[in-house]
């Protein structure tokens, strides 16, 4: 039995059962499905209308390959390879491998355990397993999510957990689309349209992490698709999934999650927001009262905004509570996230309306929420956007 044989057996009887469709992927994995089974000719057959699509899906090409190959007795690109090909196969059969595997969560009524509550207003959410080289676009509606579409998607070469700037890594954290850059403003290499995400956040700042220009964008018109590794930190959709993600985002409202290995569960198994709401009532209603301890209780023993010490933060705050009253603290529209890959830390972020001298400000707020040892939610970083 070849080696691709071999690899594709492995997974099969894990793999999710497949529609007919008429997505290149999902064509792509019945092809492989039928050659697994030994049914050559109907995985030729099954393969054949791919091979004239532009651009190039080069992994249809390399199957294509090893269906005739294996029909004619002859070794396949899995174990005849040799030179400067041997990178470009490995790299096809890794999105192979990674097309194969993943099983969609739509399929089972699945949440990410991350949400913990959306709002009305966020009507998509975009979320990212780097692990499993997928993109999921889910769908928000009067707080159940459900899974719309997910996609293939290639990360940075040297994997996720970015920490400075070109390290050709992908970031893990909670971001939100803050750009939409079209195609007369890109190089070609970035496809047909982009979407900045705001990395590094003011978590990432507290991490000491360097580095920008983190986008989910598409790619160059000359082939279909990457491998799973080959961005300097982006992630990167083919150019028609990323246009039909596109009039799904929001921008400055739609969240953008990465993370490796994403937990799903069952909405009933979702955490509650109350603990983190309570957070959030307390640090408010020390401010409409003017009271300063109280408010400052709220923060972390080690929490202290970028540029200053944290004694200079309390002796501002201290000046900020004693000149003009504050009459009115609301939050409303809360979006409250379970940090990736950071146990017991929370992202909160929301609308934050202030009145004071008959004056209303409304301004978006993030306020990143961690259990301390005593077991108590307090505040540890705040941003703003």
């Amino acid at each position: 039995m070849t080696r691709v044989i071999l690899l594709l057996a492995i997974v099969v009887l894990t793999a999710p059962s497949l529609q007919a469709t008429e997505h290149p992927e999902e064509r792509l994995l019945r092809t492989l499905g039928l050659f697994v089974a030994g049914e050559t000719d109907a995985a030729l057959s099954e393969i054949e209308p791919l091979l004239g699509q532009s651009p190039p899906f080069h992994l249809a090409h390399l199957v294509h390959a090893d269906i005739l190959s294996a029909m004619a007795g002859r070794p396949t690109t899995a174990e005849y390879r040799r030179g400067e090909d041997i990178r470009a196969l490995d790299e096809l059969w890794a999105e192979a491998r990674r097309r194969w595997q993943y099983e969609s969560p739509a399929r089972d009524g699945l949440e990410p355990a991350a949400l913990i509550a959306v709002p009305d207003s966020i009507r998509t959410l975009i979320v990212v397993d780097a692990a499993r080289s997928r993109l999921y676009r889910l769908e928000n509606e009067n707080g159940t999510i459900t899974v719309a579409a997910d996609y293939y998607s290639s990360i940075g070469r040297l994997g996720a957990g970015k920490k400075r700037a070109w390290d050709r890594q992908t970031p893990i954290g909670a971001y939100f689309v803050v750009d939409r850059l079209e195609d007369i403003e890109l190089n070609e290499r970035y496809g047909p349209l982009a979407f900045p995400v705001d990395y590094p956040n003011s978590w990432d700042r507290r991490l000491e992490k360097t580095g920008d220009g983190i986008w989910l964008h598409g790619i160059e018109r000359t082939t279909y698709s990457r491998p799973p590794r080959d961005s300097d930190g982006c992630i990167v959709l083919s150019n028609p999934d990323l246009l039909a993600v596109a009039d799904f985002v929001d921008t400055g409202s739609t969240p953008f999650i990465i993370g490796r290995n994403i937990e799903w569960v069952t909405p009933d198994s979702r955490p509650g927001a109350d603990e983190i709401t309570a957070v959030l009532r307390d640090w408010s209603s020390a401010w409409r009262a003017g009271d300063v301890d109280a408010y400052l209780a709220t923060y972390a023993a080690d929490f202290a905004p970028a540029g200053l010490s944290r004694s200079e933060w309390i002796e501002a705050k201290t000046r900020a509570f004693g000149a003009e009253a504050v009459s009115e603290v609301d939050i409303s529209d809360e979006l409250i996230i379970a940090y990736p890959e950071e146990p017991g830390l929370f992202l909160a972020r929301f609308t934050l309306a202030l009145t004071s001298g008959g004056r209303r400000l409304e301004t978006l707020k993030r306020l990143y929420i961690r259990r301390e040892e005593d077991g108590g939610l307090r505040i540890v970083s705040a941003g703003n956007g």
